[in-house]
């Protein structure tokens, strides 16, 4: 048997180490929820700041906003509220006190809905390649991931390998595994290029991507491509799987401008608003928050509506508690093919967009907004130590 002394020293230092490490974690912790925070308020100044003379909130009008949101504010340290983003909504004719802003809702309540030890694991395009075979998924030929490959069938290949599968493509789409808002996403097409041409740019890529998935490029419905050929359109549909009951909070069509190749706001493409049975509304907005009733390319959306919507519900509100009941809010990315089949591009759990919904629409959770606050007050997100890697 040891020394009983040093033993009991061990025992005391580790404890020590323990409390140094997990308080430097929680420092760690505070200035990102307050990096959010902060980034969310300036996002919200900064978009009002585009609007002429946008007009104040009533003194009634706080009230409600501080009535409704109050108890949550108080819960996590709020002493103020998003005021400009409140303005924004009334500017656009949607405002209405149950709205979640930013400054609340990405520093706190997605925490609450969506733990993040899950969405570390599963937030990435690498996660639905290898793990959600039952989603209908674009077909993936190659990906590159830190110092490794797979093929579309997940078995390792070396980067001799991997360059010859993409030599063998004659046309695929290639996008980071991690991105936002459509950078570094292309489509290659190379049906006339011979066989060193194809090598020289398979090699190109290669080195040009940490990482990246590739996949065949989706045929689109035309119901879909008119909206913009040139990008592969989508609808971004918002489902709330919350105490037995899954719902479609929002859901809008996503195209990009014309001669884009993604449809993504922050790369120039706009939102579409659609109804509850995926008729457009005839409202549409841009990242310059300017309101239009067409798309980009000027094609009017009265009286049309998204192909086989009823598909993609029945879809993501059926696999959102079966493949996801760890996260209660996820925000789907999905398309329809030639054929009228659904297709799952991306599913969201970090950061899926509220605020852009709520200019076209108003209160992202609807009815529904109650039982959400309810549940982040009676949930809140357990440990800091979960944001940080171990």
């Amino acid at each position: 048997m040891g020394n009983p002394k040093m033993f009991a020293l061990h025992r005391l230092r580790k404890a020590f180490e323990t409390r140094v490490l997990a308080a430097a974690e929680k420092t760690v912790w505070k200035r990102r929820i307050r990096q959010e925070f902060d980034n969310a308020r300036w996002e919200s100044s900064h978009a009002l700041s585009k609007l002429a003379n946008p007009p104040e909130l009533t003194a009634e009008e706080r009230r409600a906003v501080e009535a409704f949101w109050g108890p949550y504010a108080a819960k996590v340290g709020l002493r103020s509220f998003d005021w400009p983003g409140y303005r924004l909504l009334k500017a656009l004719g949607v405002f209405r006190p149950e709205a979640v802003m930013r400054d609340l809702f990405e520093p706190w309540i997605i925490r609450s809905l969506n733990p993040a030890k899950y969405v570390h694991a599963l937030n990435s395009k690498l996660a639905m390649f290898l793990y959600f075979e039952a989603l209908p998924r674009p077909v993936t030929h190659l990906v590159k991931f830190e110092d490794g490959y797979l093929d579309g069938k997940t078995r390792p290949v070396d980067e001799r390998e991997a360059a010859g599968i993409l030599v063998g493509l004659d046309s695929f789409l290639i996008k980071p595994l991690f991105c936002f808002g459509g950078h570094g996403v292309r489509k290659i097409y190379q049906e006339e290029a011979d066989a060193p041409a194809r090598r020289a740019k398979a090699e190109e890529l290669l080195r040009e991507y940490p990482d990246f998935i590739v996949q065949t490029i989706i045929r689109q419905h035309p119901g879909l491509a008119e909206l913009n050929p040139s990008s592969v359109n989508t609808i971004r549909m918002n489902t709330l799987s919350l105490n037995g009951k899954t719902t479609v909070c929002y859901s809008c069509a996503r195209c990009g401008k014309p001669g884009s190749q993604v449809d993504n706001l922050s790369s120039g493409g706009s939102w579409l608003d659609l109804d509850a049975a995926g008729r457009f509304t005839g409202k549409a907005i841009d990242k310059t928050l300017r309101m239009q009733d067409c798309a980009p390319n000027g094609l009017s959306l009265a009286g049309r509506s998204i192909p086989h919507f009823d598909r993609l519900v029945e879809l993501a509100t059926a696999m959102h508690p079966r493949l996801f009941p760890m996260f209660h809010l996820a925000g789907w990315d999905l398309s329809i093919d030639e054929h009228g089949e659904p297709i799952v591009l991306e599913v969201n759990f970090r950061r899926p967009e509220t605020f852009t919904a709520q200019l076209l629409r108003g209160p992202f959770f609807g009815e529904r907004t109650r039982e959400v606050i309810d549940y982040a007050l009676a949930h809140p997100f357990q440990s800091y130590t979960d944001e940080l890697p171990h």
